[in-house]
């Protein structure tokens, strides 16, 4: 059983003084952009967020894209204000990275995503994107340690949620509108007592442009925090995803003067299939099934079905705590390949929190 009660509340995410509106090549036409949602201090912890858009897509005209339907939400970023910084990003990511990294921590999407995740064609879906801030994949006491407090004791200031809707080329129509019947934020709070200690995290993708010549190419990651994981989605063009190495190229991963990681695209969808479920089988160009062309690098758990009990197979990129720095380096690269890479982050220099209950 849970340890602490569950509360949860729904809110309609207005657009201006509308409830719907209209997405088509200029994007939102009844609406600011972004959509801002603020959430108010209060004595609990914030667990997850999950925003909910019900969808027509009407008279489509496809085109070569790198998402579908969930290309849409073009980007989410929670601000706050804690103790690992004030009015700092803690999730900064599009629909589909959201999705991709929800999927690698729990398992699989549900049913309504599964239908609408892709899409393209004429017909009305409701599209779910999680955003989580307690791990999904720790234990009760620990996970809980990674919620969001909204309690003025740990937080400076309310919450904001802000949303970024994109135009029908970033869902991939050429043609067409996306009418937004409604939308909703799902809160979902835990009783948490002020005892249990918080650990702050952080979710922010980051876009990756790789030598035009191809070759070998690195990025080299912000130094601070420790590594829980990077997702990886490849870009094979500017409007397809796909495998951005050539047949005898790798992912290496240096801590250092160490190489930690040496693999590649297929290895990885590989063992993440493990734990998600997946199909055989894709259906057209944007996957409406599989994801395609991306993969997870965890360094938190051996499997969504690990738990977490200490730091210890987390890299330190604490440049003043003794951490070193990581480096993600590709060999091979084709050329005009893209990336982005979502970086998974703790943000304590501290970690005994996590350690036992």
């Amino acid at each position: 059983m849970a340890l602490f009660p569950r509360i949860r509340e729904q809110r309609p995410l207005l657009f201006g003084s509308a409830a719907t509106f209209t997405i088509n090549s200029v994007g939102p036409v009844t609406a600011p952009n972004p959509i801002r949602y603020v959430i108010p201090r209060q004595p609990r912890r914030l667990e997850r967020i999950t925003v909910h858009i019900n969808v027509t897509i009407g008279t489509p005209t496809s085109t070569a894209s790198y998402n579908g339907l969930e290309g849409l939400i073009k980007e989410c970023r929670l601000i706050v204000s804690d103790s690992a910084g004030q009015n700092r990003t803690m999730v900064k990511a599009g629909g589909p990275s959201l999705l991709s990294w929800h999927r690698r921590n729990t398992g699989q999407l549900g049913r309504y995503s599964q239908q609408s995740f892709g899409q393209k064609t004429a017909g009305t879906y409701d599209l779910f994107i999680p955003i989580h801030l307690r791990n999904p994949a720790m234990s009760e006491i620990i996970g809980h340690r990674t919620s969001l407090p909204l309690d003025a004791a740990f937080i400076a200031a309310d919450p904001i949620l802000e949303i970024d809707f994109g135009t029908w080329a970033d869902a991939g129509l050429s043609a067409g509108n996306f009418l937004i019947n409604f939308a909703k934020v799902n809160l979902t709070y835990r009783e948490v007592p002020n005892g249990v200690q918080y650990v702050p995290t952080e979710f922010v993708s980051n876009a990756i442009t790789w030598p035009s010549g191809g070759g070998k190419g690195t990025y080299d990651l912000p130094s601070n925090g420790f590594l829980g994981g990077a997702l990886i989605e490849n870009f094979s063009s500017a409007t397809a995803r796909g495998e951005v190495l050539a047949s005898t190229g790798s992912w290496k991963v240096r801590y250092g003067r160490s190489e930690i990681q040496d693999v590649y695209e297929k290895l990885c969808q590989e063992e993440d299939a493990w734990f998600t479920g997946e199909y055989p089988n894709d259906v057209a160009s944007v996957s409406i099934k599989n994801d395609l062309s991306q993969f997870y690098l965890d360094f938190l758990h051996d499997t969504v079905l690990g738990d977490a009990v200490s730091g210890g197979s987390m890299p330190n990129l604490y440049a003043d705590n003794s951490g070193d720095r990581v480096q993600i380096e590709g060999t091979n690269l084709n050329a005009s390949a893209l990336s982005t890479i979502s970086l998974y982050k703790f943000l304590a220099k501290d970690l005994t929190p996590l350690v036992g209950a």
